[in-house]
């Protein structure tokens, strides 16, 4: 297609960076320059889209598993975050 040759054309940026900056995404707003480069590094690598993919899902399953107390986690809320990474990976 059309998007793929040009995406082929562009320079893209490596994975080190991509990584980087899909980490980032998760604690700032990226700029319009990063959301690019990143965008256009994901449309030609399927190994940062995964990781991206993974990333986002093990954030969420974090968030949903937040304890009461910080300190420590319940067996249970434990036994739940490991068979939720284990269905991600």
């Amino acid at each position: 297609m059309i998007l793929n040759r040009l995406i082929e054309q562009l320079p893209i940026i490596p994975c080190q960076e991509a990584t980087r900056l899909a980490s980032e995404a998760m604690d700032r707003k990226l700029s319009l320059k990063e959301r690019w480069n990143l965008w256009l590094h994901l449309k030609a690598c399927d190994f940062c889209t995964q990781f991206v993919k993974q990333v986002h899902g093990l954030s969420q399953l974090l968030h949903q598993y937040q304890p009461q107390d910080e300190k420590q986690l319940s067996p249970a809320a434990k036994d739940k975050i490991k068979s939720a990474i284990k269905k991600i990976l």
